[in-house]
């Protein structure tokens, strides 16, 4: 969650600059854009803040360049719900800053949709590629979303193996858009498509 800092300065000395906005960016509280005005004494690498849409009260670590507690991130609606529940618990991961929780989570939920479209099973011995390849032939995905899935695949294995590639926020922002671009371009298009065949129904 990217944050604009008004004034680097401010943070040497914040009781200089009481009621001054020091931040915007999205409130966790609210869900709205907003800038933050400092509201008391900083304390080692935090400053505590107040929204100006809300009032509540936030900190910002300067440190992390973050403010806390973290926004959730915006969901899709209307995924089936066995798809949705790695997907939530994804989300949930991110706004608890646990971008290894994150990471695994995302490539489960590859699984799941390959159990969606039956071309996979709980407790498959097909890799996930595989599974992601089947989806691609059965007509499901193009090439382009293979690559994606490829990635998030890759990140989901280093979030669950101790190695050098250590998964960061970062990446699992873009993991996230990737993974959208999938359930928009499957389920949740199958979904859209049905609402538009029942209207066509209706109206005969």
């Amino acid at each position: 969650m990217e944050y604009k800092i008004a004034n680097q300065s401010f943070y040497n000395d914040p009781s200089h600059y009481q009621g001054c906005n020091m931040i915007s960016g999205i409130c966790p509280f609210c869900g709205q854009s907003s800038g933050f005005k400092i509201n008391g004494q900083k304390s080692g690498d935090t400053v505590p803040l107040k929204c100006d849409n809300c009032d509540k009260n936030v900190v910002w670590d300067f440190y992390k360049d973050l403010v806390l507690p973290v926004a959730r991130l915006s969901s899709l609606k209307n995924i089936p719900v066995d798809i949705d529940n790695y997907y939530q618990e994804a989300i949930d991961c991110i706004a608890a800053l646990s971008p290894n929780g994150a990471a695994t989570l995302f490539r489960k939920l590859i699984h799941q949709v390959g159990i969606h479209y039956n071309v996979a099973k709980i407790n498959d011995n097909t890799s996930l590629m595989g599974i992601v390849e089947k989806l691609e032939s059965e007509g499901h995905i193009n090439k382009k979303l293979v690559e994606a899935l490829r990635r998030v695949k890759d990140l989901g294995n280093d979030g669950a193996h101790v190695n050098e590639n250590e998964p960061d926020m970062d990446q699992i922002y873009l993991v996230k858009s990737l993974i959208d671009s999938f359930l928009q371009a499957t389920v949740l298009q199958d979904s859209n498509i049905e609402k538009y065949d029942k209207s066509k129904e209706i109206k005969k």
